[in-house]
C-alpha cells in the first residue's frame, strides 16, 4: 500500500490598492507569517502606490 501526503495547504492574501502609498506599509506590516503570497492588485493609482509596495 502506498502512503499518500496530504497537499500542504498554503494561504495567499489579495489587497486591491488605490491610491494607498500611505496605507500599504502599514498594512503589509501587519500580514501574517503563515500567509504564503501576497497579490497587490492596483486600481490604476495616480500616487506612488506600486513603488511603495514594491519596495516593501
Amino acid at each position: 500500500m502506498l502512503a499518500f501526503e496530504a497537499p500542504k495547504a498554503s494561504v495567499s492574501v489579495v489587497i486591491p490598492t488605490l491610491n494607498e502609498a500611505r496605507n500599504i506599509p502599514w498594512v503589509l506590516r501587519r500580514i501574517p507569517s503563515y500567509v504564503d503570497e501576497v497579490v497587490i492588485v492596483d486600481g490604476r493609482s495616480t500616487d506612488n502606490t506600486v513603488g511603495v509596495a514594491r519596495a516593501i
